[in-house]
């Protein structure tokens, strides 16, 4: 699965950062996630490793033409 689906996305999270995340395919919806964060810190763990997981997976921006 590439980096962005929500399968590729869980797997990243799970395996980077120890975060349990569930895709929602269960639910009719293959690519969303579902995330919980019960405290503070978890919610700051939460985004701090979707800003990574998001930004390293991303592709490079294209060159603009000078």
């Amino acid at each position: 699965p590439s980096a962005l689906d929500a399968a590729g996305l869980r797997a990243r999270l799970l395996d980077a950062h120890g975060l349990k995340v569930r895709t929602c395919a269960s639910f009719g919806l293959p690519d969303a996630i579902r995330v919980a964060a019960r405290t503070p810190p978890e919610n700051a763990a939460l985004v701090r490793a979707l800003a990574l997981v998001t930004s390293s997976a991303a592709p490079p921006p294209s060159p603009t033409p000078s």
